[in-house]
């Protein structure tokens, strides 16, 4: 098996495809994935995928600030207690126990970068551009 590396989201894993395409991607390329996110209530079963997926269960906050909070707490635990290489946090709200356990640990944590909005040539319309593949592309936070 590859390098462990460790996707995280606050989103419903079911839902993602964006996450399901990268994360099947570098299955594929031989990595061991592992894609953690959240339970709702209203959450679909997950459909069988080539890596793992965790979702984080019971929470007692299901928006706002306390639930950022509560996720964010509940992701830094359970990322002290698992096996990894690399942790890459998708978005911003996921970041901070992603470089904390990573700094700790001596591993690498990354980090992707949001969209990108930017003026087209020639017009006044905007073009949305996606940052690519996520390891690719993605700002590298070196832990020392």
């Amino acid at each position: 098996m590859g390098r462990r590396i460790i996707f995280t989201v606050t989103n419903d894993l079911a839902f993602d495809q964006r996450m399901q395409r990268i994360c099947g991607s570098l299955a594929a390329a031989g990595y061991a994935v592992t894609l953690v996110g959240r339970l709702k209530n209203d959450s679909r079963s997950l459909t069988n995928q080539p890596y793992q997926q965790v979702r984080l269960k019971h929470m007692l906050f299901s928006k706002g600030k306390l639930f950022y909070l509560e996720f964010n707490i509940r992701l830094l635990f359970y990322l002290l207690f698992v096996r990894t290489d690399a942790i890459c946090s998708i978005d911003l709200d996921t970041a901070l126990p992603g470089i904390l356990v990573a700094k700790l640990r001596k591993k690498v944590s990354y980090f992707r970068r949001p969209r990108i909005v930017y003026p087209c040539a020639g017009g006044g319309a905007t073009q949305t551009r996606a940052s690519g593949m996520v390891l690719g592309s993605a700002i590298h936070l070196q832990a020392h």
